[in-house]
């Protein structure tokens, strides 16, 4: 039987990821078993059924490479870092991204296509490497979609979410392991900020981490009703923070690694917006200070409302919402049986 060209190309892993409400198509070539388990553990809650009819913004198809072992290799990484640092290439018709692991460039495609982006990247095949990728890529396009990612923790209280912008040893780690329910932590590390559409913003998790080692379970989304700028003194207290001090502390933590005046603009309109719409504090907590004190401190404060029911904003986040739910108490799921409920091994969504 005669081998076609088809036959020949290498097979490809393939996923749908939606973060903040950006859908991107990722395709992996030569990914071993291994390293495709490690970014379903470390992705599937951001994940969409790879359906071709699900519009997305770019598509990128990913050639793995193994990652260097060894101590001479170990050393020629160590001068890779200097020699090959990170540059990106930020335009209206290209996107180049290049580091001493990974290379990736997307161009514009026509307008009637599926998606707005499409290319190729090569990269180690390890998750540390691949989340430094999308990282980069999502600080890229999410402010073009008027939403943008901030170093920050960002917590669910309620219907509602706080953000907790800060740099590395701001406190964002230490709060999210005070909160008492961990699932309420949508990040500890990188959140995403979207607009709702009314003038106001809403909070999505990522799977982008830090001391705290996870974050939300699912990609809804939770209106964004306080900024929080954490302190270290001596005696809790929360203070009012005025609109222009709001501002020049979010612009402090975009999550942007290009140089690319235009995107610089777009992070200021978001910062402007988000400092404007919504109300922010100072919050000197001590290692013993609880969230709930916070959270009573902010409601005296007229922060929120907490508890006010929130809608899901769209069928997708009420489907990730429901796989998570359905996981985290023991998968259960709708069964073609007869009966209301059934245990099942593999999820209907």
């Amino acid at each position: 039987m005669r081998e076609t060209a088809a036959d020949s190309q290498p097979q490809a892993h393939e996923m749908l990821v939606s973060i903040g409400g950006l859908v991107g198509r990722i395709a992996f070539v030569n990914a071993t078993q291994e390293f495709q388990q490690a970014l379903s553990e470390r992705y599937d809650p951001w994940c969409l059924p790879t359906s071709p009819l699900v519009r997305c913004t770019f598509l990128l198809r990913i050639h793995c490479k193994p990652v260097p072992a060894g101590p001479e290799a170990l050393k020629r990484r160590e001068a890779d870092t200097v020699s090959q640092p990170l540059q990106i290439l930020d335009t209206d018709d290209a996107i180049e991204i290049r580091r001493w692991d990974l290379q990736a460039r997307l161009d514009r495609t026509m307008p009637l296509d599926r998606h707005v982006w499409s290319g190729t990247a090569t990269c180690e095949a390890a998750v540390v490497n691949f989340d430094a990728l999308i990282r980069i890529l999502w600080s890229i396009l999410l402010p073009r979609a008027s939403g943008a990612l901030f170093h920050a923790c960002a917590v669910r209280v309620g219907q509602a979410a706080l953000l907790l912008p800060g740099q590395s040893g701001a406190g964002k780690s230490t709060f999210a392991a005070k909160m008492p329910e961990p699932d309420d932590v949508l990040t500890d590390e990188v959140a995403a900020v979207i607009p709702d559409g009314r003038g106001g913003f809403r909070v999505c998790s990522t799977p982008f981490w830090g001391d705290f080692k996870r974050g939300g379970g699912s990609m809804r989304s939770w209106p964004l009703v306080g900024i929080v700028h954490l302190r270290k003194g001596e005696a809790f207290e929360v203070m009012p923070v005025s609109a222009a001090e709001t501002l020049q502390r979010l612009m402090g933590c975009f999550l942007y690694f290009g140089h690319n005046l235009e995107c610089t603009h777009r992070h200021l309109r978001i910062a402007t917006a988000l400092a404007e719409a919504v109300p922010a504090c100072f919050a000197v907590m001590q290692l013993h200070t609880s969230v709930q004190s916070l959270f009573q401190a902010l409601v005296s404060m007229g922060v929120g409302p907490f508890g006010k029911p929130d809608a899901f904003v769209n069928h997708r986040e009420l489907i990730s919402e429901s796989r998570w739910l359905l996981r985290k108490h023991g998968q259960y799921a709708f069964g073609a049986r007869g009966i209301g409920l059934c245990r099942t091994e593999h999820m209907f969504f």
